[in-house]
Parts: structure tokens; sequence; C-alpha cells
């Protein structure tokens, strides 16, 4: 297990993660490369997709499991390529059904890319009423009605929008994001814009739970160099949060 002496920040029970980053692969036409930068950042999660419409292309999952080999991480599926909430639900049922992923990152995005929080919640509802044995992870604006909905729900955690997708502008709104993790009963990721080592530290210092990076990895001229700065960034700042805090990790 990585990070074995670390304090989960999520436990259910199926899943449990400590790695304090997650790094997306959607962006990868090259499993290799995917995989080399799961490895940089230590991640202990592995995120693979599926489109139903046949639209978009990312890297297999036997693909990237095939460069990994042993390395020892949980597979988390995504909707990202969904638009609305049937195609969010038809593309969880596929993951789960077709490759037995059962931690969902649950997303529904407008045409403008940005987190449509009514499908979100609607596409949590189908799949939980169609009896689907799955975590969700939704990821939603910082909007404290949609949080509560999502904890009502039971969502093991939540994901938040801290700005554009894909813009690297960073924690637009640091007070915002702030007050919706303090208002949160359950773990929290903050992800979208994070761009650099200083992003993560912001969002571990107002209290995220985990950091998602993405689009700044793959885009980046060495995507594994980035992804273990990331990394390195993420547990500094986690020990000395801990240490802060007389905290065993």
């Amino acid at each position: 297990m990585i990070h074995s002496d670390r304090i989960p920040w999520l436990q259910t029970a199926h899943h449990e993660l400590r790695a304090p980053l997650i790094v997306g692969t959607e962006q990868y036409q090259d499993a290799s490369m995917a995989a080399r930068v799961i490895t940089a950042a230590q991640a202990d999660v592995i995120i693979t997709t599926c489109d139903p419409s046949g639209r978009k292309t990312a890297p297999l999952l036997s693909e990237i499991a095939a460069e990994l080999g042993a390395y020892p991480a949980t597979w988390i599926g995504t909707t990202s390529f969904a638009t609305d909430s049937q195609s969010a639900v038809a593309t969880a049922v596929a993951l789960q059904e077709r490759l037995d992923v059962s931690l969902i990152k649950l997303d529904v995005r407008t045409a403008d890319n940005v987190p449509d929080d009514h499908q979100t919640l609607s596409a949590a509802r189908s799949i939980l009423d169609l009896g689907l044995e799955v975590d969700l992870m939704p990821l939603i604006t910082a909007d404290l009605a949609a949080l509560r909905s999502v904890e009502r729900l039971g969502c093991v955690a939540v994901r938040v929008y801290a700005s554009e997708i894909g813009s690297m502008n960073g924690i637009k709104d640091p007070e915002r994001i702030a007050r919706f993790i303090h208002a949160s009963t359950i773990p929290v990721v903050v992800e979208c814009g994070i761009g650099c080592a200083e992003d993560v530290v912001l969002a571990l210092r107002l209290g995220a739970s985990a950091i998602l990076v993405n689009t700044a990895i793959a885009q980046s001229n060495d995507p594994p160099g980035l992804a273990r700065r990331l990394y390195e960034a993420a547990i500094g700042e986690s020990e000395r949060i801990l240490s802060s805090q007389g905290t065993v990790r």
C-alpha cells in the first residue's frame, strides 16, 4: 500500500485513500506517460473512464494497468465526458458493470465546462436509485445548498470547483472555498484550475483533504517532473499541518 504510514483522508467500507495528490489521466493518449505521471505523483488512485457515445478517447484501464504492473492503487471511474445526467448515469453503469469500478468521480458539466450542480445531483440520485454498489465523489460549485444535497445523498466525498477547468488560474475565491470546506461533513477535494505548487499548498491550508490536478501536468513540458514537484509540495504542506496540530500521521 502506498502511503501506508499516513492517516486515510477517505475511508469507506470498500475504499481507503491516503495520498493528498490525485492526478488525471484522461488527457493522455499514451498509457506509458499516464503511468509515469501516476508513479511520479505517488498517487494511490488511478482515474479511468469510458464514453458510451464513442466520441472521446483516453488510455484504457488495461493499457495503464499493463504499464504499471504491480503498482498498488485504487481505480476511480470518471464521468467527465458527460454533458447531462443521463450520459453520466450511463457512464457510471458502464464503469461498474464492464470494468468493476466502484468509486465514481461524478461529473456533469455545462457547455462552458462548468459543473452543472443540478444535473450532477440528478445523476447521483439516479445512480443510487438503480442500486449500483458504488461510492460517489461528485464535482460541484462551492454552493452550500448543493453541498447539503451531496451529503444527504450519502456521497463519500465532494469535489469543489476552484476556477475554470484547464485554466491554471488557481483558487479564485479562497474565502468561499474555505467556507465550503469548513461547512462540509465529508472530505473535500479541491480541483479545476490548479496549476502550480502554490495552489496545492493553498488548498491544503484552506482545509482540503486532497487536491486533483490534471491539465497543468498534462500540458507541461515535463509531466512526470511537474507531478513529482506537486507531490512534494502536497506532502510537505500536509506534514507541516499535521506537525502544527500535534497529530501523528
